[in-house]
């Protein structure tokens, strides 16, 4: 469903869903102490998955755009227990390295998919199919998260347990 709205609409809605999303970011040690890292990362991710596979069907600009400041809000809020759950995992000479990987990791296939879904929206006859590719890569990569990753230890103080 297009909604045709305007580029500065869609700013606008871009420049709130940022400013959520920063907002967002700094819940990461509360939901850490809550939940431990690895749940701090699958349980903002579930929530921000749903949200993206609503975007598609919404019917209106308005539901658009909170299901849009949920997706990021949510999507964002597990990026700082995730490196924090690396940092924890990999040896002081090998963070830059691993958190570079990262980065690529998830920055590639990002550009890769926003440069994929402009034809997809203008030639598939189902307009979904960026946002289900998009779904399904989430589901996996939250499996993944539950399959390799244990639960860890909840901090007492801080976002992160420390281990030297």
């Amino acid at each position: 469903m297009a909604l045709h709205v305007s580029n500065g609409v869609v700013g606008d809605i871009f420049f709130i869903g940022g400013l959520a999303a920063a907002f967002a970011s700094l819940t990461a040690p509360v939901l850490s102490r809550i939940f431990g890292l690895r749940d701090a990362i699958i349980i903002p991710r579930i929530i921000s998955t749903i949200a993206l596979i609503l975007i598609p069907f919404s019917t209106t600009l308005y539901l658009a755009a909170v299901t849009y400041v949920v997706y990021v809000m949510f999507r964002v809020s597990s990026l700082a227990p995730q490196q924090a759950l690396m940092m924890e995992l990999v040896g002081r000479g090998s963070r830059s390295t691993v958190s570079g990987v990262n980065q690529a990791a998830r920055l590639l296939p990002s550009a890769t998919a926003t440069t994929a879904a402009g034809p997809m929206l203008d030639y598939l006859p189902i307009p979904p199919v960026p946002f289900t590719i998009a779904f399904i890569v989430n589901v996996i990569n939250i499996a993944l998260y539950r399959r390799f990753f244990p639960p860890n230890p909840k901090p007492t103080r801080g976002g992160v347990t420390v281990i030297e």
